[in-house]
């Protein structure tokens, strides 16, 4: 096991992965603009690896490209779920079950994810105790079944909403460290 906080290992890791193994199984929250993201384009370039993506909508952060990158693959899907948050991050890296690795932790398939956030990561494969090949198969594997392929249509509708919902985003970066808005605990008065 190996805890990665910085993000020139994790996609140092990242790429070693999607290179030594030959078959992918991955449920993230969110995916990114595949041009301007290294690691989408080593996907793209390992597609046929794809056995299971699963990609979460919520709150319009995945980029609508990755979604059309994707849309005809029918080995990606996408979490469309109304309650709660679709929020795991799992990729699965696999030739057997006996030779496998994991990432698991806070990195979404984004460039920020992978490159400007300051996120937390484990690595695992086959030699470590505690999780197995079986509990992260199955666990995606359950993911799979409840997500859905993107037709043309939802395409259009989700491109419109997350410019939309991009725009508000944009509006708020005022908000940001030298901007920030005080807690109340730095405004309150001793009394």
């Amino acid at each position: 096991m190996q805890f990665i906080s910085d993000s020139k290992s994790l996609v140092s890791i990242f790429k070693r992965l999607c290179s030594k193994y030959n078959h992918y199984m991955w449920s993230v929250a969110w995916a990114g603009e595949p041009h301007g993201f290294d690691l989408a384009q080593v996907l793209s370039r390992n597609e046929r690896k794809i056995e299971n993506i699963v990609v979460g909508l919520h709150f319009y952060q995945t980029s609508p490209s990755f979604i059309k990158r994707f849309v005809d693959n029918r080995n990606v899907k996408f979490y469309m779920q109304s309650d709660g948050t679709f929020h795991a991050k799992v990729y699965l890296f696999y030739n057997t079950s006996n030779d496998w690795s994991a990432i698991i932790g806070s990195s979404n398939f984004t460039s920020s994810g992978f490159h400007n956030n300051e996120e937390a990561n484990v690595v695992i494969d086959n030699s470590d105790t505690g999780i197995t090949f079986k509990e992260l198969y199955s666990f995606i594997s359950n993911i799979w079944k409840n997500a859905e392929y993107f037709t043309s249509e939802q395409l259009r509708t989700y491109s419109d909403t997350h410019c939309y919902q991009q725009r508000k985003h944009k509006s708020l970066s005022q908000f940001t460290k030298q901007n920030r808005i005080p807690t109340i605990l730095e405004v309150m008065t001793w009394e």
